[in-house]
């Protein structure tokens, strides 16, 4: 089987690996002129390409291609449209016989005192307030019925990188109580092989611990451990945290990192 990483980035990058590791024949792209070079001598076959700079393109590299992973973000200076229509150009510049994997985002969900599950937006009206939720919705107009999959994956954490860094010092940071919704960078990997190997097309699904501590708890602590600064909270009020009881039945999915305090014992 032939699988195209569209973003051979921080999570496409070890995917890509995980998944030539199992296999699969394995290809995609990169904005780094730099990195293109160095995967191709890995023996990735790699094109550059930045959807903010021009429009994909089909390949000869993407020739037989089964599964295509969608796997780059809309970037900060995007506006609200052009994201989606870079995702839908990619999925149409592939026939029909293809399968699709975007790695969505739990931002999809509005910040407010709720557990979410899959099911519990609805995507087109939200499409009209929020970029991602938009991307999805487009998506989902630009494929068939069970050629695209859709994982929400919450923040992501692995490695060295770690949003208490981001925090370390800092003073009065807002909404103290939230929930924090995190995925370990394997959970997320493992999440999208699991979708290919069992097939799981045609869903949405959501990717995150099943544990959610209060921001100012968490990030406090996690400064504690890598000897940071600590930062300050403040806020009382709650806000959203996200379910994973689909994706651990689906696939019969259990998390490495069910619980953000369980970082530092996986990853050190």
């Amino acid at each position: 089987m032939k699988i195209a990483v569209i973003g051979f980035g921080w999570l496409g990058y070890p995917l890509g690996k995980t998944l030539k590791n199992k296999g699969y024949d394995v290809v995609g792209t990169t904005t780094s002129e730099e990195k293109e070079k160095q995967l191709n001598l890995e023996s990735f076959p790699t094109i550059r390409w930045s959807s903010k700079e021009e429009p994909f393109k089909f390949h000869s590299i993407f020739e037989n291609v089964d599964i295509v992973i969608l796997n780059y973000p809309p970037g900060r200076l995007s506006d609200f449209c052009s994201y989606a229509l870079s995702l839908s150009e990619v999925v149409k510049a592939f026939p029909d016989s293809t399968k699709f994997i975007f790695i969505s985002s739990t931002s999809v969900y509005p910040d407010e005192q709720q557990l979410f599950k899959e099911e519990d937006i609805d995507i087109i009206l939200r499409a009209k307030e929020n970029n991602i939720a938009y991307a999805e919705w487009m998506l989902q107009n630009a494929t068939i019925s069970n050629q695209l999959t859709i994982i929400r994956m919450a923040g992501l954490v692995g490695g060295l990188r770690h949003p208490a860094r981001f925090f370390a010092g800092r003073t009065d940071i807002p909404n103290g109580n939230h929930p924090v919704n995190l995925i370990f960078r394997e959970d997320a990997i493992l999440l999208v092989v699991n979708c290919i190997e069992k097939e799981i097309w045609g869903e949405t699904l959501n990717g995150c611990a099943t544990v959610h501590p209060s921001k100012s708890e968490y990030y406090t602590f996690a400064c504690e451990q890598f000897g940071l600064e600590k930062p300050t909270f403040v806020g009382t009020e709650l806000g959203k945290s996200i379910s994973n009881e689909k994706s651990k039945k689906l696939l019969d999915f259990k998390y490495i990192m069910d619980n953000p305090y369980d970082y530092w014992e996986i990853n050190y």
